[in-house]
């Protein structure tokens, strides 16, 4: 070869590998150099798996809020139903508390029927043998009555017995008693009232 010496340079240091991006550029006038978008795709990839998220996430609150209504739809009709069977419980309350007060009308106008009739077997009950009524008048409240005793303790004992009458008899009073004779029998005639309860 020619005059001196030629050398060739051989570098035997290992080169370090240097990394290659991808750069891309549009064939576009006044546009030099484009960004390197790989640093967008991490964003893009979060920004999608988000908007999957929300997606999924929307499903899953539409489908409990079909589930909710229609337990709420069940409650309303349930609610319905119950209104309407107090309104029926109400009701028959209503009719129990009629037929109540009616029943206690009832029962008042039956013993007031058969008072009088008590009030003349207590009468009949209390009078001895010698003691006979030819007059007996029932007014309200009061008993007006004329009759005759064979004599005064007869006629005493009749008042005493009357007066025990207590469920019935508030007061005697005998109010005229005299000598008479009946049959040629010597009698007291008396005129006495009896206060009823």
């Amino acid at each position: 070869m020619g005059r001196g010496k030629d050398f060739i340079k051989v570098n035997l240091a290992e080169r370090k590998a240097k990394k290659r991006r991808f750069k891309f550029s549009l064939p576009i006038k006044g546009i030099e150099k484009v960004p390197d978008i790989s640093i967008y795709v991490p964003i893009l990839v979060g920004l999608l798996v988000g908007v999957l998220a929300l997606g999924i996430w929307d499903y899953r609150l539409a489908s409990q809020k079909a589930v909710v209504k229609a337990a709420l739809e069940r409650r309303k009709t349930e609610v319905a139903l119950l209104k309407r069977k107090v309104g029926d419980l109400q009701r028959v309350e209503n009719e129990l508390k009629q037929l109540k007060q009616k029943k206690k009308i009832i029962e008042e106008l039956i013993r007031r029927a058969h008072r009088p009739l008590k009030i003349i077997l207590a009468v009949q009950d209390s009078m001895p043998e010698e003691v006979w009524v030819s007059d007996f008048k029932l007014m309200g409240n009061r008993i007006s009555m004329k009759g005759y005793a064979l004599n005064d303790d007869v006629l005493a004992d009749f008042v005493e017995k009357l007066q025990e009458q207590k469920s019935y008899v508030s007061a005697v009073r005998v109010s005229r008693y005299e000598g008479t004779t009946v049959n040629g029998v010597k009698v007291r005639r008396f005129y006495a009232e009896v206060l009823l309860k």
